[in-house]
């Protein structure tokens, strides 16, 4: 089993932000466990 810990510390919105956004559930659809770090963003919390 492959784990990997996910960290993002941008800005509140950016490019880099929304392919985080992205890149992590679909990760975790394909079957990897994962830890997300993220700075205190609700919104971004709530989704990922």
């Amino acid at each position: 089993m492959t784990r990997v810990l996910q960290a993002m510390a941008g800005a509140q919105h950016g490019g880099a932000e929304a392919f985080f956004e992205r890149l992590v559930p679909a990760l975790h659809d394909a079957g990897l466990e994962q830890e997300v770090l993220i700075r205190r963003n609700p919104e971004r919390a709530g989704f990922l």
